[in-house]
């Protein structure tokens, strides 16, 4: 693709530097929020990325549906295009209301910039909520730039609600996102080149989320101290964007290349084609640094299966002793190569992977303890992403200009 010489003058600017200057000009070109008083109730719309793969994305989908599950009437605005992100099929039938909440699926950053490529019949005095994700017990103070653009606030997770209270001016609300996961068709192993009688681990994440925040590497030396190359014994990773992250990914094949017992599987899969992968797993494996909620925690309990964590972060909400296996974990300044999370005075978890390997033998020489463990963690998450609780969670500043559904 060939780009102008001011773009590529521009690409020659510090990433931070260009994003700052990106974030100040959409800021300033971007609606605030209008007074109380001239908003209308109406239908709901819901702003995000339906038709991206990442989590956002996933996010922005498990929203609309439950709020339409929660009989308030609610449409969709795709911010795929506009991002430039678009890698799934996704359809609706897009928003046409201009008039009742407006619920942009978006970071603080980027929520400026998704204003401005909403039509303004679409935006213009509504209720506007900004529902944001984030990773850290520090929130960026180039956040408080949207604080202007928004009448409140929706987080998934204490952990983040209680980053964003520190920094924002705003009302902060945990709205967990509802889930109703339905057992998806069975998928062949051989499908992908796993041994269908092996002892699947699985992990699955998507590079723009943050490589090192994920920590794959922890999870490849966990699976290693416990397995070593046993051939009843697999460990399948699933990364979105590898683009994003092309160094890192490299370096990670490279070390697994002698192992043949530990693939990588990349590419853009639906929100079923996922469920297939880790219901084909025997243990479900997240050695993450930080997470602000943890989709794929909660999708392998509510599919049965176990799950080993590490205890900290946005999943403590819904993961316990009880429910799971949390792994210890000591605080470490963060150090992220991407950028993303180099924040001063920031800190994220570095996990146990002794321990780590230690509940995935647990899991492995005793499978029907660690069944019923994951019963039990099923019933846990059912009841804490079940439409009631998610209707009890929806604040009342916000009911207070929704109509119900008419269909």
């Amino acid at each position: 693709m060939r780009i102008s010489p001011l773009h590529a003058l521009w690409r020659r600017i510090p990433r931070p530097v260009r994003s700052g200057v990106f974030n100040f000009c959409t800021s300033a070109l971007a609606p605030h929020a209008c007074p109380l008083e001239q908003t209308r109730p109406g239908t709901v719309t819901v702003a995000g990325l339906f038709s991206v793969s990442s989590g956002l994305g996933h996010g922005a989908r498990r929203l609309l549906k439950g709020l339409r599950e929660s009989d308030i009437d609610a449409q969709a605005f795709d911010l795929g295009p506009a991002f430039r992100q678009s890698d799934i099929a996704w359809h609706a039938c897009q928003s046409t209301s201009g008039s009742g909440p407006l619920i942009v699926h978006i970071n603080g950053p980027h929520l400026p910039y998704a204003l401005l490529r909403i039509p303004s019949k679409l935006r213009a005095k509504r209720y506007v909520i900004g529902y944001w994700n984030w990773e850290l017990p520090v929130v960026p103070h180039e956040w408080r730039i949207a604080e202007k653009h928004v009448h409140e606030i929706w987080t998934p997770s204490q952990f983040t609600a209680q980053a964003l209270r520190a920094r924002i001016d705003l009302p902060v609300h945990v709205v967990p996102y509802p889930f109703g996961v339905t057992p998806p068709a069975p998928r062949q192993r051989s499908d992908i080149g796993v041994p269908e009688n092996a002892f699947l681990v699985f992990n699955s994440f998507n590079a723009g989320s943050g490589y090192s925040r994920k920590n794959p590497d922890a999870l490849v030396d966990a699976f290693i101290q416990a397995f070593a190359d046993h051939r009843d014994a697999y460990l399948l990773i699933k990364i979105g964007n590898p683009n994003l992250a092309r160094s890192q990914i490299d370096r990670l094949r490279e070390r697994i290349d002698k192992h043949n017992n530990i693939s990588i599987l990349t590419g853009a899969y639906s929100d079923t084609e996922a469920l297939q992968l880790v219901m084909m797993s025997d243990a479900v494996v997240s050695l993450h640094r930080s997470e602000g909620f943890g989709f794929l925690m909660v999708e392998a309990m509510h599919l049965g299966r176990p799950v080993v964590a590490t205890n900290w972060s946005g999943n403590v909400d819904f993961l316990s002793d009880r429910n799971s296996w949390p792994v210890s974990y000591a605080l470490a300044s963060c150090f992220d190569p991407q950028g993303t999370y180099n924040l001063e005075g920031a800190a994220w978890a570095e996990p146990d992977v002794k321990q780590a390997a230690e509940h995935l033998l647990e899991i492995y020489r005793d499978p029907d303890s660690a069944r019923h463990k994951a019963g039990i963690a099923q019933q846990d998450i059912v009841d804490y992403t079940s439409i009631n609780r998610f209707k009890a969670a929806l604040p009342q500043s916000f009911l207070e200009y929704c109509q119900p559904n008419s269909t």
